[in-house]
């Protein structure tokens, strides 16, 4: 769950990844900062094994609700169909991306 001052775009279910995995780095889009939350997944987790996206954050302060959402959407489009994408914020609710 994000935190009050944060959208977020789930790319992946938490549940996936293996425990203590996560990894966060900060990424930009345009002028834009946003952070790109990773891991690893559960039962692929050794030293070769790659850190694969779960979630981005992105700060409600720089980004609005429907910039987020379009980033989101734009991201979804380049994930594999069984990704599900949900834009959510603490308080205001949630929704989906179609």
């Amino acid at each position: 769950m994000p935190y009050p001052h944060e959208h977020a775009c789930r790319l992946r279910d938490p549940d996936d990844f293996a425990p203590g995995s996560f990894r966060s780095m900060e990424r930009r889009h345009g002028s834009k900062p946003y952070q790109v939350i990773m891991g690893k997944l559960k039962g692929k987790s050794g030293p070769g094994n790659p850190m694969v996206e779960q979630t981005y954050r992105y700060a409600a302060a720089v980004w609005t609700r429907d910039e987020a959402m379009a980033h989101c959407r734009g991201t979804v489009g380049s994930c594999s169909s069984r990704r599900r994408a949900e834009l959510i914020r603490e308080r205001g609710g949630g929704y989906r991306t179609t």
